[in-house]
């Protein structure tokens, strides 16, 4: 699956981002800070790695009250993992 998580650089989102990985999940996770956003995605992926096939986590800089955010993460997550499940 291809799953957009908001809020997933860090805390409860991360966690659940981390599971999901461990499910094997394609991901696109988003902060508004780009040096987040790339340092949860390298964990994820790490993780990934971890446990079985490389599941690949994009991280994405997002402010989702913005509407052309939005927008990009979406693009970002169907050029990443193709059509978005969840």
């Amino acid at each position: 699956m291809n799953i957009v998580i908001t809020g997933a650089a860090h805390g409860i989102g991360f966690a659940i981002a981390r599971q999901l990985v461990r499910n094997g999940h394609r991901l696109t996770i988003c902060s508004r800070s780009e040096i987040r956003a790339q340092e949860a995605a390298a964990l994820l992926n790490a993780e990934a790695r971890r446990n079985g096939p490389d599941v690949p986590a994009i991280g994405v800089v997002c402010d989702v009250s913005e509407p052309r955010d939005i927008e990009r993460l979406w693009d970002a997550s169907v050029a990443h993992g193709g059509d978005v499940d969840i």
